[in-house]
């Protein structure tokens, strides 16, 4: 008995057996981070470059939205994603003569309908100035459920002053939401 105990052979082995399951989890789940990391810096990317892009306008078009919506495919390439899985709402939002912001219109892409508050810009611009409001959300799946599932849910938001004019019009009209706003009528 005492010669079984003091036997040294496949001690390594052993080891290893012991050992190898801790580094390959280690190693997936480096991987997954890694590539969760990665996709919400691309969409907040996005996010960023259609705000930049979209304000850049005097007067905006569904045309340009619709454009910059296709795109994001090119823009993130490191995410494979089918385009109804990405949502974009974008959102003008002009502020009264006592500060209060007031919605002047809003355009949608995508399945899902996203939620916005516009009181989450108040205090962003002066009275007779606006700012635009882009959220975007995006499902895609990731390789490996390390961390509880495959489905990995991600939202950016980011929020654009119109580097050209005041406030920049849609299809030709400053608002759409059916009433006149003080200080936002067509110029």
């Amino acid at each position: 008995m005492k010669r079984f105990f003091s036997d040294q052979k496949g001690i390594a082995a052993t080891e290893f057996a012991l050992i190898m399951p801790l580094l390959v989890m280690l190693s997936l789940s480096i991987f997954e981070l890694t590539f969760r990391v990665q996709a919400a810096d691309e969409l907040d990317r996005y996010t960023f470059q259609m705000g930049d892009f979209l304000s850049r306008f005097g007067e905006l078009t569904e045309g340009n939205i619709d454009e910059f919506y296709t795109m994001a495919d090119r823009i993130m390439p490191g995410i494979q994603f089918e385009e109804s899985n990405l949502s974009v709402v974008i959102v003008s939002i002009g502020f009264e003569e006592d500060g209060d912001p007031v919605l002047l219109w809003t355009r949608s892409r995508g399945l899902e309908q996203l939620a916005y508050d516009i009181e989450t810009a108040r205090g962003l611009a002066p009275p007779g100035q606006s700012v635009m409001l882009i959220r975007s959300k995006l499902a895609t799946t990731t390789m490996f459920s390390v961390f509880g599932g495959t489905t990995l849910t991600l939202k950016s938001d980011a929020v654009f002053k119109p580097r050209t004019t005041r406030a920049i019009a849609i299809d030709g009209d400053l608002t759409d939401v059916g009433a006149v706003i003080v200080g936002y009528e067509n110029e």
